[in-house]
C-alpha cells in the first residue's frame, strides 16, 4: 500500500507486475491399459509406485502382461502413472462377490474372484446404552479372519444419521460398498461373514487364441477414449502403453486418440517378429504416416517372480516408458530418450531372430 509520506525525500514503492511463473507441464505421466482380475473398471486409478498398483490391482498375474510393464515402468525410471482396468462383459464377464448379514448386503468394491478370502464382521455396541443402535463393521482379507485391513465404528441404520453406513463406506472404501435394507433393524449380535461369488470372467488379451476375446479386448480398448469415457476424463497423461496390442487396425486408432489428446503411444511390436520384417509391420501398424507414437523391436526377455525367476518375454512397452520418464527427470524433455545413458534396468536378452 502507499507509504504516509511525511517529509520531502525519495521513496519508493514497488507494484506487483501481474506476471506470473510459467509452471512446467509434466511430461511423463504413464496410462497402462489391460486385463486385471481386480481394481477399479469404471475410472482410471493414479500411481506412484509399484506397491500402488499392488494394493489396487492385485499385483503380477501371469495371465496378463499388464502388471509386469507397470512394474518394468517404474524399474526404469517412472514415477506417475494411470492404470485402466479392462474386463470382459456380458454373461462371461466379470462379476463382484458378495455376502450379508441381517439387513445389511456387502459387495466387493470392484469385480473379480480376488474377494473370496474377505471377510466382515458386525458388530453391535454394548458398553453404552445412548448408543445400544450404534455397531462397528470390521473387514478382514484372510480366511482365518486375523487380519483387519478396515474398521468404522459407530455407524447406524438411519439414513439421516451422519454415520449412515453406506454414507461412511461407499465411496471411501477400497474394499467394499455396503446396502442398507429400506426397513431396516440394527444388528443385535456379533457376526461374521465371508464373501461367495465373484468371477474374473474371461481374459481379455490382446494376442489370445481366441479370436472373440481378441475382438473384445480391441473394442474395450477403444471405447476407452470416447467423448466422456475413462481415458477422456483424465486431464492429462503423456506415454500411453497396452501391453502387448500390435492389431494394426487398433494401434491406428489408438495413434488418432492421442494425437487427439497430445499424448506419445508406444507400440509393441508382435512376439516372435523377425528382424527382417520389423520396418514392415511398422509401417502396416502405422497406416503408411506415424504420428504421435513409435513402434518398438524386439520384445525383452526377462525373469519372471512368479516363476521362480524363469526368463520369459515381455512386451518392451513398460520399459520404454520407463526410460522415457527417465531421460525427461533427468535431462529434460527435448533430449532423447537413446544412447548411452538409456540402460534397460531387468533384462536378461533380446528376444529377436
Amino acid at each position: 500500500m502507499p507509504l504516509s509520506l511525511q517529509h520531502p525525500g525519495v521513496y519508493i514503492e514497488e507494484v506487483p507486475s501481474g506476471v506470473r511463473t510459467i509452471t512446467g507441464v509434466a511430461t511423463s505421466i504413464g496410462l497402462f491399459i489391460g486385463w486385471a482380475a481386480r481394481g477399479p473398471v469404471d475410472r482410471a486409478t493414479r500411481i506412484s509406485s509399484f506397491a500402488d498398483y499392488e494394493r489396487a490391482y492385485g499385483g503380477l498375474d501371469q495371465r496378463t502382461l499388464l502388471g509386469y510393464s507397470v512394474q518394468q515402468f517404474f524399474n526404469n525410471g517412472g514415477a506417475d502413472a494411470y492404470v485402466i482396468r479392462v474386463a470382459a462383459t456380458g454373461g462371461s464377464g466379470a462379476g463382484a462377490a458378495t455376502t450379508s448379514s441381517g439387513d445389511l448386503s456387502f459387495t466387493a468394491a470392484s469385480p473379480g474372484e480376488w474377494a473370496r478370502n474377505y471377510s466382515v464382521r458386525i458388530t453391535p455396541r454394548t458398553d453404552d446404552p445412548a448408543f445400544k443402535e450404534r455397531f462397528k463393521i470390521e473387514v478382514f482379507d484372510d480366511p482365518d479372519k486375523k487380519h483387519v485391513v478396515e474398521v468404522y465404528e459407530n455407524l447406524s441404520m438411519k439414513s439421516a444419521d451422519a454415520r449412515f453406513a453406506s454414507t461412511v463406506i461407499n465411496d471411501h472404501s477400497p474394499t467394499i460398498t455396503v446396502t442398507v435394507a429400506s426397513t431396516a433393524n440394527p444388528p443385535t449380535a456379533a457376526d461374521t461373514k465371508t464373501f461367495g461369488g465373484g468371477s474374473d470372467g474371461d481374459v481379455l488379451d490382446p494376442n489370445s487364441t481366441n479370436t472373440t476375446l481378441q475382438a473384445a479386448f480391441h473394442s474395450a480398448v477403444l471405447a476407452l477414449f470416447g467423448t466422456g469415457a475413462i481415458a477422456d476424463r483424465i486431464d492429462i497423461f503423456n506415454l500411453v502403453c497396452v501391453p502387448g496390442e500390435s492389431n494394426p487396425d487398433t494401434v491406428q486408432k489408438l495413434q488418432n486418440s492421442c494425437f487427439a489428446k497430445r499424448a506419445f503411444l508406444i507400440v509393441d511390436c508382435t512376439q516372435d517378429q523377425a528382424v527382417s520384417g520389423a520396418a514392415a509391420e511398422a509401417v502396416s501398424m502405422s497406416g503408411g504416416a506415424p504420428s504421435y507414437a513409435a513402434y518398438y523391436f524386439p520384445w525383452v526377455r526377462a525373469s519372471d517372480p512368479l516363476q521362480q525367476g524363469a526368463v520369459r518375454a515381455f512386451p518392451p512397452c513398460g520399459f520404454i516408458a520407463g526410460i522415457c520418464a527417465r531421460t525427461d527427470a533427468a535431462r529434460g524433455v527435448w533430449k532423447a530418450p537413446a544412447g548411452s545413458e538409456t540402460t534397460l534396468t531387468g533384462l536378461s536378452a533380446f528376444k529377436c531372430r
